[in-house]
């Protein structure tokens, strides 16, 4: 008897496992339909931004230092300056300088184009374009900043299935 009731047990648990199961494939086929196939879009702020840090790092510790740390320093030191000046994309670095300024309705306008933009560019760039290429996650990123510190809603997360 106490066979025929674990048996049974089993079979009612593993039942609901895989009705969740086909469940949960369902929905994701459901919110999957819209979807288009994912696009690598290389942003040209970060174009600019690599060939800019090129030169920027060349021109900042060009001259002779006399041990391999102090070079070193200079070329940290030099990479903090850059990055204050023109920060990466996915930061909040880059949403404080380029998202702040904005006025409400901008910022709503800027939200919604990112939203757009989020649900075709593939959520990993492509080998060779890591610097130039934005990602899902880059995206996600600063529009929680948009929602969270300038608009004061609550954010959610649009990062695709």
């Amino acid at each position: 008897m106490k066979k025929i009731m674990i048996v049974t047990f089993s079979f009612f648990i593993l039942t609901n496992v895989f009705a969740q199961e086909k469940f949960d494939a369902e929905k994701a086929k459901e919110q999957l339909k819209d979807r288009v196939s994912p696009a690598h879009y290389i942003d040209p702020y970060l174009i600019k931004r690599r060939e800019e840090k090129a030169e920027y790092l060349a021109n900042k510790c060009n001259e002779e230092l006399d041990s391999f740390f102090k070079k070193m320093d200079c070329k940290n030191s030099a990479r903090d300056d850059f990055n204050k000046e023109y920060p990466p994309r996915g930061t909040d670095d880059y949403s404080e300088k380029f998202y702040r300024p904005l006025s409400e309705t901008d910022l709503t306008q800027k939200r919604e184009e990112l939203i757009k933009l989020i649900k075709v560019i593939s959520p990993v760039a492509k080998f060779g374009n890591e610097q130039i290429e934005l990602t899902v996650d880059d995206l996600a990123t600063e529009i929680l900043f948009i929602e969270r510190y300038l608009l004061k809603v609550e954010p959610r997360d649009y990062r695709p299935l």
